[in-house]
């Protein structure tokens, strides 16, 4: 899971924590020490948290955040690797073409 994929695990559980009553926007400010429109922001998606600040409102919520490294295939026999992203063929025919050249036409002499 990326940081953009936390964030929004975060917003997610945090609007769960809310419907239930035991979090508010000026409950958490407090807890985290963040700007109360800081996490309106956050929780609308108007705005993206630090690291920091992220971890803070992940603890205030009562949850763990686990930072594990991820393991990369390094040869054939550990797994498929990541193909790199490369311009699909089709795309190349939709760009717009030129029309063909035709010859000049030349006025011959009587």
């Amino acid at each position: 899971m990326n940081l953009r994929q936390t964030q929004e695990q975060t917003r997610i559980l945090f609007e769960r924590a809310i419907q239930r009553g035991s979090m508010t926007n000026k409950l958490l400010a407090e807890k985290t020490k963040i700007a109360p429109t800081h996490i309106c922001n956050f929780r609308h998606a108007r705005r993206r948290l630090s690291v920091e600040a992220l971890s803070r409102v992940i603890t205030a919520l009562g949850l763990e955040l686990e930072i594990v490294p991820i393991r990369r295939p390094t040869s054939p026999q550990d797994g498929p690797q990541r193909k790199k992203h490369t311009r699909a063929a089709g795309n190349a025919q939709r760009e717009p073409r030129l029309p063909a050249r035709q010859p000049a036409a030349t006025a011959r002499p009587a």
